[in-house]
């Protein structure tokens, strides 16, 4: 099974840069191939096509979870671009990969807005806890589907 995970954020954004941070966990311990969208995640779908992945998780950070938290959501029947900071909708992104993936899972992982704010390229100690807690989410997750 080919898994592609799509992350999403900026790394001079404080906490924002927990997507990319999960990217390169899961870098190291293999098994997914993973695409590093920052702040324009849509530039990355050719790339994810070419791939040709079963599944795909796109992991960002979200505001109205628990700091902290990491969690597979359900962001379909959402408000668009509730979730996240950037130039385009979760929901849209979703809707470009399903096009030619239909396993398309959306993971959330909590920050605080105020740790988002200024130029500083240096997670928190609760962003580098809630990233820990997407790693470990995303090996049992990958436990349930092998």
């Amino acid at each position: 099974m080919k898994k592609a995970l799509l992350t999403i954020g900026n790394t001079l954004r404080g906490d924002d840069g927990v997507g990319y941070a999960l990217g390169e966990q899961i870098n190291k311990s293999g098994g997914w191939e993973v695409f590093h969208g920052e702040d324009c995640p849509e530039n990355q779908i050719n790339l994810i096509r070419a791939y040709g992945p079963d599944i795909v998780v796109i992991a960002d950070a979200v505001l109205g979870l628990d700091e902290g938290d990491a969690q597979f959501l359900d962001v379909t029947n959402e408000e668009m671009g509730m979730f996240n900071t950037h130039s385009i909708p979760i929901q849209y992104l979703i809707q470009f990969v399903q096009d030619f993936c239909e396993s398309v899972l959306f993971l959330g992982i909590g920050v605080k807005y105020e740790k988002l704010l200024g130029i500083n390229m240096e997670l928190s100690d609760e962003a580098l806890g809630a990233v820990d807690n997407a790693v470990n989410l995303m090996h049992k997750f990958e436990e349930i589907i092998v």
